[in-house]
C-alpha cells in the first residue's frame, strides 16, 4: 500500500495513552481473504 506509514512501537503506544486507539487488531488474511487473529484492549496490547 502505497502512501500508509506503520506507526512505530512508541507513536502506537503514545496513541493508546492518549486515548486515540482503544482496540488493537492482529490479524492476517486467510484463504478466502477473511481476517483471522484476535482483537484486544489497548492498555492489554502494551502489557503484552
Amino acid at each position: 500500500m502505497a502512501g500508509v506509514k506503520q506507526p512505530t512501537r512508541d507513536e502506537l503506544r503514545e496513541a493508546i495513552r492518549r486515548g486515540e486507539i482503544d482496540t488493537v487488531v492482529m490479524a492476517f488474511p486467510d484463504l478466502q481473504g477473511r481476517l483471522v487473529g484476535k482483537r484486544t484492549t489497548g492498555t492489554f496490547f502494551l502489557q503484552q
